[in-house]
């Protein structure tokens, strides 16, 4: 099978973080010791703070079911009906024109040849510079400050794998977000973890051009091959 030509840099971001909770969670639920876990490791050494305890309060937010009412999930989109619930979601606030060449990069990607037709077809492509917020939100400011910096060491475990997958360049800064009342109740907590990455997509032009199949050269024989009249 071919590689895809295009590609959805927000459903690559969605598989990647839902597979890094559940990942988390599998770790967890299959240590015979705590202490060697990947969540321990994160969250284990940081001290109390007043009578919260974060790696207690990360198994809390993150070793859920789905019976759970209050169980962790990661949404495309911002999803206001689970603000108030633990969730993650995928938001895109910017995207721009990135390095590109002259001729919309035409040979930069092959062309698609068909066969049976006789046709071809060029691929044009396009870099694009985007930030996605990953947006938490809970109505508990203490877990939106754990899943925020979870996130945060997940997504910088992986960068190779964004850099593979296309999201090329990968760059992650933070910010608390506002709350519109008229979308959001005020008792919600929202923070987002920005990523920035550049990525590039490819679409075939919407016309084909015939193969050329056979070349005919026709010539004339200009002047004598032969030297002094021989």
């Amino acid at each position: 099978m071919s590689e895809a030509l295009l590609k959805i840099p927000e459903l690559q971001l969605y598989s990647t973080i839902d597979a890094l909770i559940q990942n988390v969670r599998n770790d967890f639920n299959s240590a015979t010791d705590v202490t060697q876990t990947y969540l321990y490791q994160i969250f284990g050494s940081i001290p109390d703070y007043g009578h919260y305890n974060f790696f207690k309060e990360a198994q809390a937010t993150l070793i859920t079911t789905e019976d759970d009412d209050r169980h962790l999930v990661v949404r495309m989109m911002f999803d206001p009906e689970r603000a108030g619930i633990p969730t993650i979601h995928i938001n895109m606030p910017e995207e721009t024109s990135g390095a590109n060449g002259i001729g919309v990069d035409q040979g930069y990607r092959s062309a698609l040849f068909n066969q049976a037709e006789g046709t071809y077809t060029e691929v044009n492509t396009r870099r694009f510079d985007s930030t996605y917020n990953i947006i938490v939100t809970s109505d508990s400011n203490f877990q939106v400050i754990v899943l925020y910096n979870l996130l945060k060491a997940l997504l910088t475990a992986v960068f190779d794998h964004l850099s593979l997958l296309g999201l090329e360049n990968p760059i992650l800064g933070g910010q608390d977000l506002q709350i519109y009342g008229e979308i959001v109740p005020t008792n919600i907590f929202m923070r987002a973890l920005t990523l920035s990455v550049q990525n590039e997509i490819s679409t075939p032009k919407l016309f084909s051009k015939k193969q050329v199949k056979d070349l005919i050269f026709c010539g004339e024989i200009s002047g004598s091959p032969y030297k002094n009249g021989e």
